[in-house]
């Protein structure tokens, strides 16, 4: 976290001496992007605490062997591994000189998929699960905006708020266990740090062919909503994501 605490600060260190350095008119003032976003993410806790009430407590390590004894090993990569989603991303870009860039940035992401675990010869889960991660982001944005130049590297230093909604319906053909719901919905504070290559197509519009960026989730530990009988909390866990993008840029 320091780093890029640092790395924020060196940027706005520079920006008055870039701003007396140009000229008024030879740069793009402002730039609107919108693209699609390949998203690389891994579920935001590292354990999950089932509460039975007067039966206890019991702690669930999600990536060991009690995870997937407890859940499943099919519906514990949904909690385990890195799974990869589909989206958007849309920005907005203010330049107050020719290098530096005010940036707020959206980006959504999706996932659905069907897990089917058979503990026995009598007793099969099946999840149906739609996962969902909204980004709301600000910050700074460097590249040189000359309203000339063909080729424009650049990079961003962003944070915000990441909102994961998870929704599940769990169905078994166990005696006493029937179906069941949950939703987990936490909001947490994230980061987007990276950058791309913008390439001119005419005088209002940019090829972005290429936007990499590491997205980790600093999460917290929350209450899951279950219709499942008993408590869940997820632990937090922060992630380590990455989200890959192509689109448009009109200035």
């Amino acid at each position: 976290m320091k780093t890029y605490i640092l790395g924020f600060a060196l940027l706005l260190s520079i920006f008055p001496t870039v701003t007396l350095a140009q000229k008024p008119g030879d740069y793009n003032k402002l730039e609107v992007y919108g693209g699609y976003l390949n998203g690389q993410n891994i579920y935001s806790a590292e354990k999950d605490i089932l509460n039975f009430g007067a039966g206890g407590k019991q702690t669930v390590i999600l990536c060991n062997g009690d995870g997937a004894a407890a859940f499943g090993p099919n519906f514990t990569k949904l909690l385990c591994d890195r799974r990869n989603f589909n989206g958007l991303d849309a920005s907005v870009t203010y330049n107050v000189s020719r290098y530096i860039g005010i940036k707020a940035d959206f980006t959504a992401q999706f996932r659905k998929e069907i897990n089917v675990d058979r503990f026995s010869a009598t007793h099969i889960d099946t999840s149906n699960v739609t996962d969902r991660k909204y980004s709301y982001f600000g910050g700074v944005q460097i590249k040189d905006n000359a309203s000339e130049n063909r080729v424009k590297p650049f990079a961003h230093a962003l944070a915000g708020v990441v909102s994961e909604r998870i929704n599940g319906l769990d169905t078994s053909t166990n005696p006493g266990e029937g179906s069941s719901t949950f939703k987990d919905k936490p909001n947490s504070f994230g980061l987007k740090v990276g950058g791309g290559v913008d390439v001119r197509l005419s005088k209002k519009i940019d090829l972005r062919v290429i936007e990499f960026d590491y997205t980790p989730i600093f999460a917290k530990t929350r209450d899951l909503d279950c219709t499942c009988g008993f408590g869940i909390s997820p632990t937090a866990k922060n992630t380590n994501n990455y989200t890959f993008g192509v689109g448009i840029v009109i200035h």
